[in-house]
């Protein structure tokens, strides 16, 4: 019998990585040595770092370790979207993965560089009803879903995660704020049901979100001074074609507040987040003043006429 190695793993760029390694007694399953690519052979990926050891997971799933030279090779396969690289006591590195061009092989070269020490870890583990969902922290894209399930360990010395976000294409976002990292040991527990997009909603292509920040509830929302909605809880969602004519502007406003508007960001990819931060400031008092009421304003006028007309009459 084999020895089966399941590795959790946590990334964040400028930070600690940890691994947790689970070993446990199976019928099969030893981690793979790195491959090297055939003579000739074109279609490829090569991880190219300066650590042997280091563990190489593309879209969250653990496909070896780079060799005693510090690479790991792999054919390219369509569904691959993004990897990380990390090793124990090191910075671990993410990044996206494109198509080799025709007849060509990808170089990825990587730099891990050690990592502080003395941290603690815990776990948020994000619970949705759909597969293969995106998890966003704070924006940053760190895994899918699998089995409904995507667990982010995280150092107990990392900086506060402040939100999170699960999306698919089909689906509404969903977006919600976070209060607190894990303590050491400890899982905090996130449910993110996603809701299927109206029927309507999906014709015309691919659909991705704009989440619209503010400090102000119920501040009105205009894309191209088309009405979106308000801002509840600090923030709206805003879905979005990907494939159609993109909005161009925004705009923000609310009584008693500046409005704030400006250029849209290009639109978020099928199924992503955009996340888009707007602060209203409120106007100065004399600005806010209702204005005076009509019979006061009427009797304001008249006296200022008549004090004119007693001028007159006074230099004749």
């Amino acid at each position: 019998m084999g020895e089966h190695v399941r590795t959790v793993s946590w990334m964040r760029t400028g930070f600690v990585c940890i691994l947790l390694m689970i070993t446990a007694v199976a019928g099969a399953g030893i981690l793979p040595a790195a491959a090297e690519i055939p003579p000739g052979s074109t279609g490829w990926i090569a991880f190219q770092t300066n650590l042997d050891g280091a563990s190489v997971f593309i879209n969250g799933v653990l496909k070896g370790t780079t060799d005693t030279g510090g690479e790991f090779d792999i054919p390219y396969e369509s569904s691959f979207a993004s990897f990380s690289v990390t090793k124990n006591h090191y910075i671990g590195v993410n990044g996206t993965i494109g198509a080799p061009p025709s007849g060509e092989n990808i170089e990825i070269p990587l730099l891990i560089v050690p990592g502080p020490l003395g941290s603690g870890i815990g776990y948020y583990r994000v619970r949705s009803n759909v597969e293969g969902a995106t998890v966003s922290f704070n924006g940053q894209v760190v895994g899918l879903t699998t089995n409904r399930f995507f667990t982010l360990p995280v150092a107990t010395i990392d900086d506060l995660y402040t939100s999170f976000a699960v999306t698919k294409s089909g689906y509404l976002l969903y977006t919600a704020p976070l209060s607190k990292n894990p303590a050491s040991g400890e899982v905090i527990e996130l449910n993110a049901p996603l809701d299927p997009l109206p029927a309507q909603t999906l014709i015309g292509g691919s659909t991705g979100v704009f989440v619209i920040h503010c400090n102000v509830d119920g501040a009105q929302v205009a894309f191209d001074d088309q009405s979106q909605g308000a801002i509840s809880g600090g923030v709206l969602n805003v879905t979005v074609y990907t494939t159609g004519t993109p909005f161009r502007t925004f705009s923000v406003s609310a009584a008693g507040y500046g409005t704030v508007t400006g250029p849209l960001p290009p639109a978020p990819g099928p199924g992503q987040p955009r996340d888009l931060y707007v602060t209203l400031t409120p106007l100065p008092a004399a600005t806010r003043a209702s204005p005076l009421p009509e019979a006061v304003a009427v009797a304001a006028a008249v006296c200022a006429g008549m004090v004119a007309l007693t001028k007159c009459r006074r230099s004749r």
